[in-house]
């Protein structure tokens, strides 16, 4: 195999392991906002720059053991990628323990602390602030679990790839499907991402700048009015009518 093979599938080992631990990242941050928000110091911009450069530290030590194995990196004429190859067991399959399975269950692990938190203050509490601050954060746990699912969906075709690989040959197309998967994970977890989040859609939308210009005329018997612009949605204008005295 050649360097720029080798080179290629540690890129794209990296980029996966990095976004699996940039949501672990997010996991942890929220839970420091929501239920150790007492303790000052972890809700700093200091705090927020130090968990990045440990996941990203956290991808490239993993990334870069795979390095040290001259089989780990493969080209796999199956898939026609270059990757860490699921035929080699001790590599594969320890990566996606420590990199995947582990993570993961971290992932899950404060969310649904956060969820239980919320749910017995919405019990508890009647205040309206903060029944809206728990609804935005059970929100925020609901589009986080969605995109943890997608995640243990590009994974789970691979990590069966290993295991079956181990006990016996793998049919080729069980090669293709595994990196289709890890595709396709990343293809619906933007989809998600995209119609979760308002935001998103709001500047997608403003990219792409699908505006558009709605006029409401309202006339009351006897009535003058006038329209007057308000804005509404995504740079939608509106006109709302103003009796004119």
């Amino acid at each position: 195999m050649t360097t720029a093979c080798r080179i290629y599938a540690f890129l794209f080992l990296l980029a996966c392991i990095a976004k699996i631990f940039s949501y672990l990242i997010q996991a942890i941050s929220r839970y420091f906002i929501i239920i150790l928000y007492k303790h000052k110091i972890l809700l700093t911009y200091r705090t927020s720059i130090l968990l990045i450069l440990f996941s990203w530290i956290c991808s490239l030590v993993l990334g870069s053991s795979m390095l040290i194995s001259p089989v780990a990196f493969q080209y796999e004429p199956e898939s026609h990628f270059c990757v860490l190859t699921t035929k080699v067991f001790h590599t594969s399959f320890t990566l996606m323990i420590i990199a995947l399975l582990l993570p993961v269950n971290v992932i899950v692990l404060p969310y649904g602390i956060i969820l239980r938190h919320t749910t017995r203050t919405n019990l508890v509490h009647v205040n309206n602030v903060l029944r809206n601050n728990n609804k935005r954060s059970i929100k925020v746990f609901r589009n986080i679990l969605m995109v943890v699912v997608v995640l243990i969906i590009g994974g789970t075709p691979y990590l069966i790839s290993i295991i079956v690989n181990h006990i016996d040959q793998i049919p080729w197309p069980f090669y293709s499907i595994s990196i289709f998967f890890m595709m396709l994970s990343a293809a619906i977890e933007l989809s998600v991402l995209f119609f979760t989040n308002n935001e998103v859609r709001r500047i997608v939308y403003r990219k792409l700048g699908f505006h558009r210009t709605t006029e409401v005329h309202i006339i009351n018997m006897g009535i003058m009015t006038r329209n007057l612009p308000i804005r509404t949605g995504i740079n939608n204008i509106a006109t709302t009518p103003i009796m004119i005295t």
